[in-house]
């Protein structure tokens, strides 16, 4: 039983992180593939972009381990892995930067 459940922790950790890393990395991609021309982005952009991700998951950090111990696990953890993917795709659906800041600090705080 105890197996089962480490396997089943472990598996849901590790995809999950991937997701995540993924999504990070993705971001540069899509600044290189054509996101900068139709956002029309410019100077140090990404940057701030790749802050107020960092900035939000910092902040949030710490309220998140806090409801991770009052609130059922079971509960928290796929009502975050929802909302981090609604965020996800808002990111996708981002017509000017402004949008795309307001996503990037929901997403930083999901994680």
């Amino acid at each position: 039983m105890l197996f089962k459940l480490d396997c089943a922790i472990l598996i849901f950790g590790c995809l999950s992180s991937f997701s995540k890393t993924l999504d990070n990395s993705s971001l540069t991609n899509a600044y290189v593939s054509g996101m900068k021309k139709d956002l029309n982005l410019g100077g140090n952009d990404l940057n701030y972009l790749t802050a107020v991700y960092y900035s939000s998951y910092l902040t949030f950090m710490i309220p998140g381990s806090f409801l991770l111990t009052r609130l059922p696990i079971q509960r928290v953890l796929p009502t975050m892995e929802i909302l981090w993917g609604v965020c996800t795709f808002g990111c996708a659906w981002a017509r000017n930067l402004r949008d795309l800041y307001v996503c990037r600090f929901f997403l930083g705080a999901c994680v």
